[in-house]
């Protein structure tokens, strides 16, 4: 298993956050009231390394983008996160950022939003999203990650075979008799 740290973390209009820079060291708490931000920072990680919020829901499903004060998503904005990690002491930096795509039909007087598109960056250099998740789950599988992350994913998340097997995996077989024996 490899060793990640990570050292710090940018984070610009996603969800409630319009910009963070945080620096991480052995230990580092993020602590706060409820609503304070702190579900953001979790979930901003998670979607630069996978894709997906803390509770494994697409971006399309949880809404990265920051909200105006009627709750409506504020546009022309860049969402972006980026993250210096340290994997086995070798420093990498990963970055994805998801920009809105305006066109403006020929005769039109307006631009009109047409989606988003997604870029993605191993150590300043583009990656086409094939090689930045093959970059990505070659620093950690992200089922291990949800297992070493997220309290509550092996006992709500997980089917109970495959926590049975993940159990008996870690503990080794062990047989009804040597059960009652003990």
């Amino acid at each position: 298993m490899k060793n990640i740290t990570l050292v710090t973390l940018q984070i610009r209009n996603f969800k409630g956050i319009k910009e963070l820079d945080m620096s991480f060291t052995k230990q580092t708490r993020i602590e706060g009231k409820n609503a304070s931000g702190k579900t953001p920072v979790a979930d901003a990680y998670t979607w630069l390394l996978f894709g997906k919020d803390t509770l494994d829901r697409s971006e399309a499903a949880f809404g990265i983008k920051p909200l105006d004060e009627e709750g409506d998503e504020v546009l022309n904005t860049e969402t972006s996160v980026a993250a210096q990690i340290l994997v086995d002491d070798k420093e990498v930096e990963l970055k994805r950022v998801r920009k809105e795509r305006w066109v403006k039909q020929t005769g039109a007087l307006e631009a009109t939003h047409e989606g988003h598109t997604t870029n993605y960056y191993v150590d300043g250099v583009p990656s086409k999203k094939k090689e930045y998740d093959a970059f990505v789950s070659g620093i950690v599988d992200e089922e291990l990650f949800k297992l070493l992350t997220q309290p509550h994913y092996f006992a709500e998340r997980v089917s109970w075979q495959d926590r049975r097997k993940t159990l008996l995996d870690m503990a080794g077989a062990v047989t009804d008799l040597e059960i009652a024996q003990k």
